[in-house]
């Protein structure tokens, strides 16, 4: 697939994509995985192993982006990362190739994977013993029940001559045994063998027929406790998103965010583009941004392009930050001291610039210097003291 004709979206859009996509292809593993074990949402290492085949494909998604397989503001590639990051790392998905030392990784992970989900359901099957065992005491210390329970097997036995066959073992046994041990044995035999003949319905018939109760019933067969796991999980899933929505959409994180995504050295120019404008907007609630912005250009290794978008924005927003009272001379006098001189000669522009606009007279030094690479720190340190003593605001 050719990914360079993706719709190009903001990179949050896209990882939600992946996120919503990974929650899907989680519930798939762990419904392949271990299928229809009764309880298995109450256990621990299922939401470990839900969480992980959750996470995994956001964290492909970050990491192809970080080795330029893709962009993060692809949809198509969202999309096939979201459902298809299996395919990815084995090597079978040939239009998104992921590192090799990636791809090593998938194989100890679904090892891992395999260990956790027969972790999961031997305990899973030890409660189910231990919930059957409950029960069959109480059928045995219960005689209405337990003839209930026999007339029950006995109704809905799929092979009723081996069910009486089974039974009649038993009761000759009843020298070895003994009474109690008939009763345990009769019991197990009839218990088991209405599980196997009715697989679906056995915990309903139970309950019908005055064998458990309702609150057994609805709380074990039919999984209360793993929808009762599940909706409180989903509950805090729900408000821990909720909150951190909440204040990732201050106007200091946002515009945090878009910095960031202006300063990402593989970025798209339609994605730098809608990080400009939106950073524009962001500038009007928080003026923290301008600090964040100066930092990018005291970088010594900051490509020349991501330095001249941000101080085309610092130059566009600089009615702004008049408004706001931010010192913007003052933070791009101080950019001065980055060691790139073409940087240098970019920032020395702008600040002359922004002179002239004011018609402030500057001095014949700071208008004839010429930064280079053969400029000494004193040298620099000297512009930049000029540069503070004129009063730009």
């Amino acid at each position: 697939m050719d990914l360079t004709v993706s719709p190009d979206l903001d990179a949050y859009w896209c990882y939600a994509v992946v996120l919503v996509l990974g929650v899907i292809t989680a519930l798939g593993q762990i419904s392949k995985r271990l299928d229809k074990l009764p309880s298995k949402w109450i256990m621990v290492n299922t939401w470990l192993l839900f969480f992980a085949y959750t996470f995994t494909p956001v964290v492909l998604f970050w990491l192809l982006d970080r080795s330029n397989a893709i962009h993060d503001t692809s949809l198509f590639a969202a999309i096939l990362i979201g459902l298809g990051y299996q395919q990815v790392l084995s090597g079978e998905l040939t239009s998104i190739r992921a590192p090799n030392d990636i791809s090593k990784v998938w194989q100890p992970f679904a090892a891992w994977a395999d260990l956790v989900a027969d972790r999961i359901r031997n305990r899973v099957l030890r409660n189910e013993s231990l919930f059957d065992e409950r029960l069959l005491v109480a059928v045995r210390e219960d005689t209405t029940k337990f003839e209930n329970l026999k007339q029950l097997a006995l109704t809905h036995s799929k092979d009723i001559v081996a069910l009486n066959a089974s039974l009649k073992t038993i009761q000759d046994q009843k020298d070895i045994l003994g009474e109690a041990g008939v009763l345990t044995k009769t019991a197990e035999t009839l218990y088991e063998n209405l599980k196997i003949s009715e697989y679906e319905t056995w915990p309903f018939l139970l309950y019908q027929n005055n064998i458990t109760s309702g609150w057994n019933y609805r709380w074990h067969g039919q999984e209360g406790r793993s929808k009762v796991a599940a909706a409180a999980v989903a509950l805090v899933l729900i408000g821990s998103a909720a909150f951190a929505g909440y204040k990732a959409w201050t106007p200091e994180n946002r515009a945090r965010y878009y910095v960031w995504r202006l300063e990402k050295s593989n970025n798209t120019d339609k994605d730098r583009f809608r990080a400009g404008r939106e950073l524009m907007s962001c500038l009007q609630g928080t003026h923290k941004a301008y600090s964040h912005l100066a930092l990018i250009l005291r970088d010594d290794g900051v490509p020349i392009k991501t330095a001249e978008n941000v101080l085309s924005l610092m130059v566009e927003s600089r009615g702004i930050a008049s408004t706001q009272e931010e010192k913007l001379p003052n933070l791009l006098a101080d950019a001065l001291r980055n060691a790139n001189p073409d940087v240098r000669s970019r920032v020395h522009s702008v600040l002359l610039y922004l002179a002239d606009e004011k018609k402030i007279e500057v001095e014949q030094l700071l208008k004839e210097w010429k930064p280079s690479a053969k400029d000494s720190a004193t040298d620099v340190e000297g512009m930049i003291k000029r540069w503070q003593a004129v009063n730009l605001q």
